[in-house]
């Protein structure tokens, strides 16, 4: 990491991913700029005299410019998984991007790290996945930019909602039904993304181009299936779906008023999750394993660690 001080502005910071990088960076003699959309879920950071936070209106541009004023470096990680009234793929993943690009330039900012999905593609199935294309694409057609595209499988980690979700399903029902079972996946663990962000945001060599991250394991869904039963020390039975019935089931859950899967989400997952080795980047650490970590669980929130820390320094 550059030792220069930097002000760095981190779009998303409330998200599984940005709690993380907020973490990492905290320990760092950087200023930071946390934006989110739900500034409670930030609100913790505010004992760090090096974190300013941030509500996050994206429609807002006027406020975005004032508020970034000052700022050296941006991470932009805003996405959702599923669309609502209020929040678009569209918007969020396609239009956001290109109107910070713009903000950017007003401002005279040149460092963004962009963090989008393996997968994105404009001949992608999915909607999400289309959508993450279309960001990619205006930012790269930005030239003022010093741009990095990092495009992560799924991350897995004590506050995943994939891994995550599975867990809970597999400690309460006796049977799991699978869509689309034998789609690949490559997890990488959380620590490992960060660790690779960081470096990366200080990389030069790195502008202008596009990355896939992975870890050290390809699963099908099935098998990673088999490791949380394993890890839960549980006998449970898989029933694989094919792609009709994979379909109606995630029409039927579609339906449910809490959102735990779509059809688009279904769409996504008939794309093998998988890094591209012409797109691998070189900063690899020693990459944590799906089968280990599962089997050494930490029960401890990181950030919530990092909180307590800084609320005894400052007598609270």
């Amino acid at each position: 990491m550059t030792k220069s001080k930097k002000t760095i502005a981190i779009f998303g910071a409330s998200g599984f991913l940005g709690s993380s990088i907020v973490l990492a960076l905290s320990q760092s003699n950087h200023n930071l700029k946390l934006f989110s959309r739900n500034k409670e879920k930030i609100k913790l950071w505010t004992v760090n005299p090096h974190v300013q936070i941030f509500n996050l209106d994206i429609n807002n541009l006027t406020q975005i410019k004032k508020d970034l004023k000052k700022t050296d470096v941006i991470i932009n990680l805003l996405g959702i998984l599923h669309q609502s009234k209020k929040e678009s793929f569209d918007n969020i993943h396609h239009i956001w991007p290109s109107h910070l690009a713009k903000v950017m330039k007003d401002l005279g900012i040149k460092r963004l790290l962009h963090v989008s999905a393996l997968g994105a593609s404009g001949e992608a199935p999915s909607l999400y996945l289309k959508s993450k294309a279309l960001g990619e694409s205006e930012l790269l057609k930005q030239i003022d930019l010093d741009l990095t595209i990092l495009r992560p499988s799924i991350i897995f980690g004590a506050k995943d909602n994939f891994i995550n979700m599975f867990k809970i399903l597999v400690k309460w029902l006796p049977a799991i039904v699978l869509l689309s079972p034998n789609s690949k996946f490559q997890p990488i663990f959380i620590d490992d993304v960060s660790k690779i962000l960081i470096k990366t945001l200080f990389d030069k060599t790195t502008h202008g181009k596009m990355y896939d991250l992975g870890g050290p394991d390809v699963y099908s869904l099935k098998d990673i299936i088999r490791l949380i039963i394993r890890s839960e020390k549980l006998t449970r039975i898989i029933i694989p779906l094919n792609r009709s019935l994979s379909y109606l089931f995630a029409f039927i859950m579609e339906m449910i008023p809490i959102k735990i899967l779509t059809r688009d989400n279904w769409r996504s997952m008939e794309v093998d999750n998988v890094v591209n080795t012409q797109r691998e980047i070189s900063h690899r650490y020693s990459l944590e394993r799906l089968e280990h970590y599962l089997s050494n669980k930490k029960s401890r929130s990181p950030v919530r660690s990092r909180y307590d820390f800084y609320r005894t320094k400052s007598g609270r």
